[in-house]
């Protein structure tokens, strides 16, 4: 699977949760197999949301769009922006991301969901997804996509299909197919390039929110229930790959990353202001605990809504202190008087 497709499963059911199957469909060995060529039986549309809410990203009011300046200096020294700009519909979903992959790794929580730059989701006047696609900024990497089947019995997304464009000549399908019991649910993930190849990820939430992201690390049997392997994922050779932790205000305060077979690569240590949202200081630690870099915000601004309009950095590398800063722009839906 590719990690913008993987990326936007990584985030399903932010604002839902999930909810439990109690008869798990185990062929699912028959629907690989057909995919390619044909749509799954099932079709239908997805009830919940693949992207977060303006609330997950702590923004306050009517938000329409949200336009980020990241200024930070390279190695060198030399002064370089980045821009990022987010755009909502009325009920507070994104409807649209452009910018750049840098832009999103620095710019706060956006890199915690793994989120792509240059993406475009359409909702239906329900606010149901219906379609996610790239924004076509690039002629060398396009996708499109979307929900193709789910569960009546339980309103949750089955499956979602892409198709990705490389160049005219390189045209491939992904599929991520998903398997729900209780806190937990499964992605098994296939590429029509590798038929032979099933990445098979299980995200388990708390309280609603993402909490852990276990990775198998072999090729998954598609034959093999997987109802076993949710109930208790690391008996069943799947390795932790990712765990959010939340303070008691709702706030990410810690975020572990390891590799396959367990390592640990990095940590991020997050604390904040005093009765504040703002974040005060990110500190990134390796495996052996050696801090790899740090960022300390300060000199909030705030506009009305209680929104930050700038704010002060300053990044801390093995060389030292560097000095740059965030600005942002919020343009907000008129509300009747």
């Amino acid at each position: 699977m590719t990690s913008k497709s993987l990326g936007l499963a990584a985030i399903l059911l932010l604002l839902s949760g999930c909810a439990t199957i109690s008869n798990i469909n185990d062929n699912i060995s028959s629907k690989f197999k057909n995919f390619y060529t044909n749509k799954p039986d099932v079709v239908g549309r997805q009830p919940t949301h693949l992207m977060p809410h303006k609330e997950q990203l702590f923004l306050n009011g009517p938000v329409k769009k949200v336009s980020y300046f990241i200024t930070r200096p390279d190695f060198s020294g030399t002064q370089i922006t980045d821009e990022l700009h987010i755009e909502f519909n009325q009920a507070g979903f994104i409807t649209q991301i452009t910018g750049n992959k840098k832009a999103l790794a620095i710019n706060g929580f956006l890199k915690y969901w793994s989120l792509p730059a240059n993406t475009q989701i359409e909702y239906d006047k329900n606010n149901v997804l219906e379609k996610i696609s790239s924004a076509k900024s690039s002629h060398q990497y396009e996708y499109e996509g979307g929900p193709e089947e789910y569960s009546e019995k339980t309103g949750n997304m089955r499956s979602v299909i892409l198709t990705h464009v490389q160049n005219s000549e390189q045209k491939y399908r992904t599929l991520d197919y998903m398997i729900y019991a209780g806190n937990r649910y499964m992605v098994l993930s296939k590429d029509n390039r590798q038929r032979e190849k099933t990445v098979a990820r299980i995200y388990e939430y708390e309280n609603n929110r993402l909490h852990k992201v276990y990775f198998h690390e072999n090729d998954y049997p598609l034959d093999k229930k997987p109802s076993e392997a949710l109930q208790d994922p690391l008996k069943y050779r799947f390795t932790l790959e990712k765990q959010i932790d939340y303070d008691l205000q709702g706030r990410i305060n810690h975020v572990m990353t390891s590799q396959r077979k367990g390592a640990l690569i990095s940590e991020d240590r997050i604390s904040y202001h005093i009765n504040s949202k703002n974040p005060k200081r990110l500190t990134n630690v390796n495996g052996t605990g050696s801090q790899q870099y740090r960022i300390k915000y300060s000199d909030y601004e705030q506009d009305q809504s209680e929104n930050w309009i700038s704010r002060k950095v300053i990044t801390t590398y093995r060389r030292g202190d560097k000095e740059g800063s965030d600005k942002r722009t919020i343009e907000y839906f008129e509300t009747e008087s």
